[in-house]
């Protein structure tokens, strides 16, 4: 039998959770905007010890400390969704900061109309769905790219694959 008490509290919790999850994708455009701000302006240039040289490191800093693949994510889909196509940021914000960028290879060569659609088909998907809607996985959900994490050997300073990793031989070049 369902406790009522711990079904009214596992609902609360859940709302809690997807209206936090809500804030932090408003949070993701913002920190977008303000970086994309930073850049396009080159104010980093006046913050520092006598201002930072360059873009990366400023970001490299201590006082922010993401790396320049964050920051670009951020500032893509920034760009991309509120500044190109006058996207809501409470819009986006419905979808997670993932599904949107996975689907932003497939649109943005497209018009207002195609990305509103992929946008809103977005939203209700799955992320696998999504994945094998956008061409990242095939039919059974086993996505196309991995990212893994490859290491220089100490002795001869050649990369090594995890032991788990297949290398193709195959001669594709396709892909």
């Amino acid at each position: 039998m369902i406790d009522k008490d711990k079904m009214i509290t596992a609902t609360n919790m859940l709302d809690e959770l997807r209206g936090m999850i809500a804030a932090h994708n408003m949070m993701f455009f913002e920190i977008g905007r303000i970086l994309w701000e930073f850049r396009k302006n080159e104010t980093y240039l006046l913050l520092g010890d006598g201002g930072y040289d360059t873009w990366g490191t400023f970001l490299a800093n201590g006082d922010i400390g993401i790396k320049q693949s964050t920051a670009y994510a951020y500032i893509s889909l920034y760009e991309f969704y509120i500044m190109k196509h006058d996207f809501k940021v409470e819009e986006v914000a419905d979808m997670t900061w993932d599904k949107l960028k996975m689907i932003l290879p497939h649109v943005r060569n497209k018009n207002k109309r195609e990305i509103r659609e992929v946008f809103d088909k977005a939203r209700v998907l799955s992320r696998s769905d999504l994945a094998i809607e956008t061409g990242l996985a095939d039919k059974e959900g086993k996505f196309y790219e991995r990212f893994v994490r490859i290491v220089m050997c100490k002795e001869c300073h050649n990369w090594k694959l995890p032991k788990d990793v297949k290398e193709c031989h195959c001669g594709n070049t396709k892909n």
